[in-house]
């Protein structure tokens, strides 16, 4: 008899091992050095970006540059065919996101086209569909809905009443502005039974199409229940129970958070990247963003509070280049779940972006809403809505309340979708900031509300205000610090203003008014004296406004 070694085997079995040890697939972000001899034009855009996208960039003035060119094919086809495996490209960071092991990598950063790379994760599986769901369809606006408005009356908005009344929706749902023609992308961990609750609750939305960025399909419903209650503060329709904030918007559905883990990991912050440049090409209006990051799985990519100018992280450089791109982009503020973590999470930080605290039914801040403001001294949140007991559908179809600034969010993006729609003619830096004037303590924001809790009829008012806004040039304060013993002020003008009539107001931190007179600009330099107004020493909000012009600055007294 022969006796059968092992051994062999044994060694070869360890051998294999010991090289798939060696050779474990990680994910980087690859940077590109250029766009190289591309076919692509920013004479062209309609080559890579869809026609409604241009028309949004068109009406806001907004012009393609070599950032929006798609990056160079042949750079992704010579990666791949080294054995990299692409997950998807960047145009507006001319990067792709990829796989592979050290080895290959070690060859690929030869060529001489990369400029860099970056481990961002360990290897992320790309799964298939479910395959006992269907995959969703891709759907397209009809051409011949506009934005006009629904002409139906008032609703009957049940346990969401307090909710839209406490920033004027049901007064915009009155005006019939719904979202009607509006484009809304919302980003989320997953939207578990969307699809079957559809006739039940999203009766009058229309989803245009769907994406998952983690998993690499169209497939969107399940994964988490957080974008579905997320999506219906914005889009159900339940007469009686909930009313979302736009229910008649077009949607986009997109996964870019890997809810099936405890802790987030960075390549979260490069999905949300690819579905902001994927939104910017459909031609979506708004974002809607209900996610938050701060601290990752691995700890070497945590981010600290000082970085949080919206210039560090991955996701507040990608929101920025969104907003850029003429999309409202509308985040939540972030919740406390870390002690020594206490202000906003990225993108939050982010500039010409809609941050959005909480407050309760009472409008009083709710403690668990993280704080501003930025490290750069900007505003955050800029605005505040209902993020306590919101009312929404779970995912079960059953009416339920939800808690955290990811409620709040979609209350303000929703504000913000009737705005537009009824004044379709504002760019998004246009809108944006009338929602921030419209908020009730927009002379004396704070770390907790920022600018305070935004209103319909006030932000319509701010809209069809067309007069100028005077810059330095037009108008200066000086001394500014002023002195609260001599009370003298010198408010100086542009000679085309002399003759103007305006009034002029100052306000305290609280938004209380402390000092106002109408006045004629009757030369250059005026000489104003507020010996009489009894201003102690503090800051103050200084507002001229004429006919044709306005002008706030801030006047500190010491």
């Amino acid at each position: 008899m022969y006796k059968i070694s092992y051994l062999p085997f044994i060694l070869l079995l360890f051998t294999l091992l010991f090289c798939n040890f060696f050779a474990i697939s990680q994910t980087r972000i690859i940077y590109f050095k250029d766009k190289g001899n591309t076919s692509f034009s920013v004479q062209r855009p309609q080559e890579f970006v869809s026609q409604k996208s241009i028309e949004r960039r068109a009406k806001q003035g907004i012009s393609f540059t070599i950032k929006d060119l798609p990056v160079n094919i042949t750079y992704l086809t010579a990666l791949q065919q080294a054995g990299v495996q692409v997950r998807y490209s960047s145009k507006w960071f001319n990067a792709c996101v990829a796989s592979c092991d050290e080895n290959t990598w070690n060859t690929v950063k030869q060529l001489p086209f990369i400029k860099s790379g970056q481990q961002i994760s360990e290897a992320t599986k790309i799964e298939n569909p479910i395959l006992d769901k269907q995959e969703s369809k891709q759907l397209f606006p009809d051409p011949n809905i506009t934005n006009s408005g629904r002409g139906e009356g008032e609703e009957n908005y049940g346990t969401s009443l307090t909710q839209v009344k406490m920033i004027g929706i049901d007064e915009m749902h009155k005006a019939n502005f719904a979202g009607k023609g509006m484009t809304i992308a919302v980003f989320d961990g997953g939207f578990t039974n969307v699809d079957v609750n559809k006739q039940g609750t999203y009766s009058k939305m229309t989803i245009l199409g769907t994406y998952s960025f983690v998993h690499m399909n169209p497939y969107v419903y399940a994964y988490s229940t957080h974008g579905a209650n997320v999506l219906s503060v914005l889009a159900a329709y339940r007469p009686a129970e909930v009313i979302g904030a736009a229910f008649e918007a077009f949607y986009y559905l997109f996964i870019t958070e890997n809810d099936d883990r405890l802790l987030d990991d960075r390549i979260e912050e490069f999905n949300w990247l690819a579905a902001a440049e994927r939104a910017d090409s459909l031609g979506v209006d708004i974002i809607n963003s209900s996610l938050g990051y701060n601290y990752f799985k691995n700890p070497i990519y945590n981010y600290k509070q000082s970085d949080l100018n919206g210039k560090t992280s991955v996701i507040s450089q990608a929101a920025t280049l969104a907003a850029s791109s003429g999309m409202l982009v509308v985040s939540s503020a972030g919740n406390i779940f870390e002690p020594e973590w206490t202000k906003i999470k990225m993108p939050a930080d982010a500039d010409s972006i809609l941050a959005v605290g909480s407050v309760d039914a009472q409008a009083n801040w709710v403690a668990s809403s993280l704080l501003g403001n930025t490290t750069d001294g900007r505003v955050k949140p800029d605005v505040s809505t209902m993020g306590n007991n919101v009312a929404g559908i779970s995912t079960s179809g059953f009416l339920s309340l939800f808690n955290g600034t990811s409620y709040a969010s979609p209350l303000a993006a929703g504000l913000a979708a009737g705005l537009w729609q009824a004044n379709p003619k504002m760019t998004a830096m246009q809108l944006l900031n009338a929602i921030r004037r419209s908020a009730n303590q927009y002379f004396a924001p704070n770390e907790k509300l920022g600018y305070g809790i935004p209103n319909y009829t006030k932000a319509m008012n701010v809209l069809g205000t067309t007069k100028e806004e005077l810059t330095e040039q037009n108008f200066m304060v000086f001394p500014n610090p002023m002195n609260s013993k001599d009370g003298i002020l010198t408010l100086s003008f542009d000679e085309k203003l002399l003759q103007e009539a305006c009034t002029l107001t100052i306000l305290d931190n609280s938004g209380k008014q402390v000092f106002s007179n109408e006045l004629t600009i009757s030369q250059k330099n005026m000489i104003y004296s507020l010996q009489n107004s009894h201003l102690s020493q503090g800051v103050y909000i200084l507002r001229v406004e004429g006919k044709k012009f306005k002008a706030i600055r801030k006047l500190i007294v010491y």
